[in-house]
């Protein structure tokens, strides 16, 4: 079993992978090609039944590459938008730091409080 993340360039990779493991099927075109015996009835009728099956295999094949297609391309924008995302909470992280950061420093000795007692005009 293999682990799901974001990190690196595995996942694109397996997204590139998935969309070049469908070009590497033949075409409908390719696989409804069938030759064979027409000339007695019985090859005939077999091969013209194994023409219509060809047919539908390579309908079958166009349709789970163009699903096939469509899930590399999801994975790839599910990974980018994950990516940004992490950056945006790790900067969104960064800045509650330094607001705490800041919060909790006590004021210099020097400096008045914006909220002290002596800043309000009576």
């Amino acid at each position: 079993m293999s682990d799901i993340g974001y990190e690196g360039d595995l996942p694109l990779h397996n997204s590139s992978t998935l969309t070049t493991s469908t070009d590497q099927l033949p075409s409908a075109a390719v696989i409804a090609m069938v030759e064979g015996n027409s000339t007695e009835v019985p090859a005939a009728a077999f091969t013209s039944h194994l023409e219509q099956r060809a047919q539908m295999l390579g309908m079958r094949i166009e349709e789970v590459r163009q699903y096939v297609q469509q899930n590399a391309e999801a994975l790839a924008q599910a990974v980018t938008t994950l990516r940004d995302r992490d950056e945006m909470n790790a900067s969104d992280a960064t800045n509650a730091l330094s607001l705490i950061d800041a919060a909790a420093t006590p004021p210099s000795a020097g400096s008045r409080s914006p909220f002290s007692s002596r800043n309000i005009p009576l």
